[in-house]
């Protein structure tokens, strides 16, 4: 089966695929120790993914709570306005949060 290069929900680059025991073989994306299945939405709307530890060759049993790029850019955006910042930064973080809306 063909699977997405990048994780389209966080961007991740594809590691390979790995048997989960209850969704069957699933695409994991990520590198080294830091091995995530692609998030998906629960009924409230809010992103999940389980971790796979592939040390100890088992899933974390509880799953990760993600925001949508998107979210973490306006977040991050968000804290450093807060601060005070020098005027470029302004700029520079309204030029974004102008391609993000």
């Amino acid at each position: 089966m063909n699977y997405p290069k990048r994780c389209p929900i966080t961007e991740l680059p594809f590691y390979g695929v790995v048997t989960h025991p209850d969704r069957g073989e699933v695409p994991v994306y990520g590198e080294d120790q830091e091995l995530y299945t692609i998030p998906v939405m629960n009924d409230d709307g809010e992103f999940y993914r389980y971790q796979y530890l592939p040390d100890i060759r088992e899933w974390d049993p509880v799953p990760e709570f993600v925001n949508t790029l998107e979210e973490q850019l306006a977040n991050l955006l968000k804290m450093a306005r807060s601060n005070e910042v020098n005027d470029w930064w302004r700029e520079s973080t309204d030029y974004v949060l102008g391609l993000v809306r």
